[in-house]
């Protein structure tokens, strides 16, 4: 027991003994090593270093030596708008061979960086902040540099190069970088966890806040500046991209270097993308299948002529589903093709999707689309193909419809700059079959509707499209123009031209508004955003309680203002011919002139069922006979069909039969 506690107080004194010669150490050679290596990198910088304070131990990172640099500031050259320092670290360790103290060779063999920020810049003309060291004197005095290990921790790297329009911000948990960094010729070795904040390159960003793990190997020829990657991987978030190639940067940067992924999940690598170049909704879609992946960067690195980026990518049987999986697009194959230079004379970035194939609800759809000028996209989409209008819906969701339903066929392209669809244009046919909607802030139902649009750029052609709008049916001829313009716009007018037949029109429906309070009539007002020029035909129409047989002539709008050109019927046993104007400009009222031409009519009813034109002073219990006149009729009426008694204003020249 003596023996055991002897020998356990003898450890206890050479562990003691140890520490306290490490700790003289650390007090006998501070002065000198700190004295050698400031002195080093001053000596090796052009421009200044702050240093909050410096600590040299043998015993932090035993078995090294090591030279701590606390609240470090490099600031760098001055370049063009950068106010950021070069480097500004709250720890930066230097580790060293411990026995080479004593030989004054000082083997500097790791370094350590902890809570720091890198901002390295290159200006409009080139200039670079961080092409700070000095060419070294012949036969100076110098610490052994043949470190073979960096750690970094809690690093921000800011890489901005304003020539080359590059720009790469990543936030670095966790670092290693290995390799005997003083030999001319060695493998570096780069592991790593970061956050890839963003990647932007010509103004086109990519990758923004993405998780990245890296495990790579560089090949590094310093007196050659040439540099090549072998077996080196980029895990971001779950796509896994393999690296193959060099850089050589002698007199110009050239580079060849390829990546690939065999089995890419289609969310991953669209999240990779730009934001400009797809929807943000299709990033909330479920997919199920992967995608190959392949590109190159390869050619000279300059502003004037930047390296060739081509990108190869495709899927086979990829499931596309929204919020239903009955309106997933089935089996998605295509293939894909970008380039940042399409050609010579059109050197501008470019994205094709070709032979695409799906199907939807169990319909096959084909496609192709094309984005040219991807900071400005301008697209070409080409469709062939069938499908519900709500399962379409999942995927574009309209601005102007509810509860959609029916089927669509199309068969042409549609042309615009992606960000600005009122510059679209189409060319093509849709034929429609049992559609149905609800327009938006309207009551009215639309049901049943089939026939063919011919597109012709920003112009609608409809060719005999028939259905029911409420109670009403119609047929349909006519061409409407600024189409995407309308659709797509705030402020801008469709116009439609055509002529419009029907069995019956209830002309109430079509005038009311989604309005919280409800009367009796209704309330009228007309679309500022639509100019209509009509020749109507209608075997029969109404108005609330007022109907009228063989309902022929020209019906306008223009400015809220609702014209009847030449208009006949028949109603309340007599013939009408009108020629008039209701104007909804006004807030609150509309102003109504017509002239009015009346044969035979039944004065009893006309006042019924236009509800003695809301007034109770003469009503139809009081009237009865037959009417002819001419008559020049004014009035203000309010848009719930209230008549201003104080405002009517009447001419005519009556004859009424008993």
């Amino acid at each position: 027991m003596k023996k055991a506690l002897r020998i356990a107080l003898l450890i206890v004194c050479v562990i003691a003994a140890c520490f306290f010669i490490l700790a003289g150490l650390s007090v006998f050679f501070e002065d000198k090593i700190k004295s050698v290596v400031v002195t080093e990198i001053n000596k090796s910088l052009s421009t200044p270093v702050a240093v909050g304070e410096i600590n040299f131990s043998v015993i932090r990172h035993f078995p090294y030596a090591s030279l701590q640099f606390k609240n470090i500031e490099a600031r760098g050259n001055s370049v063009q708008n950068n106010k950021q320092p070069l480097l500004k670290a709250e720890k930066f360790d230097l580790l060293f061979n411990l026995f080479s103290v004593f030989y004054e060779s000082y083997e500097l063999k790791k370094i350590l960086v902890e809570n720091a920020s890198l901002t390295i810049v290159t200006d409009k003309n080139g200039n670079e902040n961080f092409d700070v060291f000095k060419k070294r004197e012949q036969g100076s005095k110098k610490a052994n540099a043949s470190f073979e290990k960096c750690d970094l921790k809690n690093v921000n790297v800011l890489l901005q190069d304003d020539k080359n329009h590059l720009v790469i911000d990543a936030y670095i948990d966790k670092a290693t970088l290995a390799g005997h960094f003083a030999d001319d010729k060695f493998t570096l070795s780069a592991k790593g966890e970061l956050l890839s904040k963003e990647l932007s390159y010509d103004d086109i960003h990519y990758l923004k806040n993405k998780r990245t793990s890296v495990d790579a190997a560089l090949e590094i020829d310093n007196k050659n500046k040439y540099y090549s990657f072998n077996q080196s991987r980029i895990k971001i978030a779950s796509l896994d991209l393999f690296l193959s190639g060099f850089v050589e940067n002698k007199n110009d940067s050239r580079v060849d270097i390829k990546v690939s992924s065999k089995q890419a999940k289609a969310n991953e690598l669209l999240s990779t993308l730009p934001a400009s170049w797809i929807a943000p909704k299709l990033l909330e879609y479920n997919y199920s299948g992967n995608v190959f992946f392949e590109a190159s960067v390869k050619g000279i690195a300059a502003v004037k002529t930047p390296p060739l980026i081509e990108v190869r990518f495709g899927t086979q049987g990829t499931d596309i589903i929204p919020d239903k999986e009955s309106y997933a697009l089935k089996r998605v194959s295509l293939n894909g093709y970008y380039t940042n230079r399409k050609s010579v004379k059109n050197p501008v970035s470019f994205l094709s999707l070709k032979e695409i194939k799906a199907t939807l609800e169990g319909r096959p759809v084909k496609a192709s689309i094309e984005l040219e000028n991807l900071k400005n996209p301008w697209v070409n989409i080409a469709i062939d193909g069938d499908a519900g209008l709500a399962g379409l819906s999942r995927y574009f969701p309209t601005e102007f419809t509810e509860q959609p339903k029916g089927n669509i066929s199309f068969h042409g392209t549609i042309k615009g700059k992606a960000d600005k669809k009122e510059t679209y244009r189409s060319s093509g046919k849709m034929t429609f079959t049992g559609i149905g909607f609800k327009v938006k802030n309207r009551p009215l139902m639309v049901k049943e509707v089939s026939g063919i649009l011919n597109l012709d750029n920003n112009q609608v052609n409809i060719q005999n499209i028939k259905g029911f709008a409420g109670q009403s049916d119609f047929v349909l001829n006519a061409q409407l123009v600024n189409f995407y313009g309308y659709l797509f716009t705030q402020g801008q007018a469709l116009s439609i031209k055509g002529d419009l037949q029907s069995q019956m029109i209830n002309i109430s429906e079509f005038l009311q508004t989604e309005s919280k309070k409800s009367d009796s009539t209704g309330r009228v007002d007309f679309p500022a955003d639509i100019t209509l020029n009509l020749n109507v035909h209608a075997v029969k129409a109404t108005y609330h309680l007022f109907k009228v047989a063989n309902l022929k002539g020209n019906i306008s709008l223009v400015n809220k203002i609702l014209s009847t050109n030449s208009l006949t019927f028949n109603a309340v046993a007599g013939n009408f011919s009108l020629q008039g104007s209701i104007n909804a400009n006004q807030k609150d009222s509309l102003l109504i002139t017509y002239h009015a031409s009346l044969s035979s009519i039944n004065i009893q009813k006309l006042f019924a069922e236009m509800g003695n034109f809301g007034q109770q002073t003469l009503t139809d219990k009081n009237l009865r006979g037959n009417v002819t006149a001419d008559i020049d009729f004014a009035s203000v009426w309010s848009k719930t069909m209230n008549v201003n008694t104080n405002r009517i204003f009447v001419s005519s020249n009556i004859t009424i039969d008993h």
